[in-house]
């Protein structure tokens, strides 16, 4: 009613085009995701399965409790997962790293008491419960009795997954994601796309993408990214090293400090922000341009606030570019 354009990414607004929302850009398949969680929990229990817990964030996250029912529809249905047994779905008192770590430790205190005695798996669809969660098991030594799998950020795993507490864990690519969010929004503000189905946003570098029905909601359309991204302890080092050099580090920060940075000079990956900031210096000067050129454009509200923006961003991309060359503590 307001006129306001809503584009969600990662999690969606549960009530869809009636609750607002305009378009919500998915990293992956609701569906697929159950899939892949009982595949990698079938990796790790073995062939002969076994009991296993879903630890996720709150009751009412709807992106979680969809893929906690996909997971759960793909055991019922598929006899390759009839081994897995869910023992039940849990929830931290409080929503941080401690409530994780805190329900984690009640959960190996279930299996003690004999409660589940053979629980050996948490499946944690939260990248912040699924780090806190695997480094609870490590820092209190049950690791050889409890693993950790589900979805998170590499940089956040890159200890845990070495131990050997978390296996194998997986996550879609966060930079496309946002890659594919900026790009649809901008279709829908610039009038490319109405926001209908089966129309076609250009994704710049993933090419196209189609916009259609999200199967998991009555009233809801949908872009999809793409796949997920599988880590273990062959190539989580490389993951999480990628993510530190973008910026966030997490846990990886002391670690890569020690084996890296004399390998790799810090002064050398000074240059990332500089490549970055020329990208979008370019590409944020081409907006404005675009703007300035169409009196209608220029007049327009919406355009208005794409180029005071675009102007900002042009502002602190170029000093962003210089700072990047100041010397950096050796």
């Amino acid at each position: 009613e307001s006129g306001l354009t809503v584009v969600t990414y990662d999690s969606p607004l549960k009530g869809g085009l009636s609750a607002g929302e305009s378009l919500f850009v998915a990293p992956v398949d609701f569906d697929f995701t159950g899939v892949l969680m009982a595949d990698m929990a079938l990796d790790i229990l073995g062939f002969g399965g076994g009991d296993f817990a879903i630890l996720s964030t709150t009751p009412h996250a709807s992106n979680q409790n969809a893929w906690i029912e996909a997971m759960k529809k793909a055991i019922h249905e598929d006899e390759k997962y009839q081994r897995l047994n869910l023992v039940g779905v849990f929830w931290p008192v409080i929503d941080n790293a401690q409530g994780y770590m805190d329900m984690t430790l009640e959960l190996v205190a279930l299996r003690k008491n004999g409660t589940y005695p053979n629980l050996s798996l948490i499946m944690a669809p939260t990248t912040s419960g699924s780090a806190a969660s695997a480094r609870a098991l490590l820092d209190n030594g049950y690791c050889d009795i409890m693993k950790v799998s589900g979805l998170s950020v590499p940089a956040e795993m890159l200890e845990v997954s070495q131990s050997g507490c978390a296996p194998e864990f997986a996550l879609w690519n966060n930079l496309d994601l946002g890659y594919l969010a900026y790009f649809a929004t901008h279709a829908l503000l610039t009038g490319n796309i109405e926001g209908k189905e089966k129309e076609i946003i250009k994704a710049g570098r993933l090419n196209q993408r189609i916009i259609e029905k999200d199967p998991t909601r009555e009233n809801g359309l949908r872009v999809l990214l793409g796949d997920f991204i599988l880590y273990n302890s062959e190539n989580v080092e490389r993951a999480a090293f990628v993510d530190c050099i973008m910026g966030f580090c997490g846990e990886s920060e002391d670690y890569f400090e020690e084996r890296f940075m004399e390998k790799y000079q810090k002064k050398a990956l000074a240059i990332i922000p500089k490549v970055t900031g020329m990208i979008s210096f370019t590409f944020s000067g081409f907006l404005v341009q675009h703007i300035l050129r169409n009196k209608k454009r220029r007049k327009q509200t919406f355009q208005r606030i794409i180029l005071g923006m675009s102007a900002s961003d042009m502002f602190s991309s170029f000093f962003g570019f210089f700072l990047s060359t100041w010397p950096m503590p050796q």
